[in-house]
């Protein structure tokens, strides 16, 4: 009986050891390393603004990893005042370990009621997630 139970902690240490040891093996490491943007006022309406963007993803990771899309997330301030653009960026493509990849898009939202009309003055107005194949 004690021997047993000696030999199932000794395993569980050995199964913890090598799951901390190889967790950057495992776990994908691919996410948007930089990205910018330049914005411009509609010429017919003053209360919309076009925002141009340009976003690098990156794959920290140990292997390759197939980037499926890149998605925005807007602030909840000012989800709906977003018009239209591109929310989800397809990629479809491999990343290989160390590897970069650029995306790149337009978003038009009605400014009015923001602070200047300016979307950009929000802080962390928008975000990015890499979604990645299966996970």
């Amino acid at each position: 009986m004690r021997r047993s139970f000696i030999i199932s902690i000794f395993i569980v240490i050995i199964a913890l050891m090598f799951g901390y040891n190889f967790r950057p093996w495992i776990v994908p490491n691919t996410y948007v390393s930089g990205w910018g943007a330049s914005s411009t006022k509609s010429e017919t309406n003053i209360n919309t603004q076009n925002i141009n963007f340009d976003a690098t993803i990156k794959n920290d990771g140990h292997y390759s990893v197939y980037v499926k899309e890149v998605q925005v997330l807007f602030a909840d301030s000012i989800k709906n005042k977003f018009q239209s653009g591109n929310q989800k960026i397809s990629v479809n493509k491999w990343l290989k370990p160390n590897e970069t990849w650029d995306v790149n898009g337009e978003w038009i939202f009605d400014s009015s009621g923001i602070k200047e009309n300016n979307i950009m003055i929000i802080p962390n107005y928008a975000t990015f997630k890499v979604n990645i194949f299966p996970f």
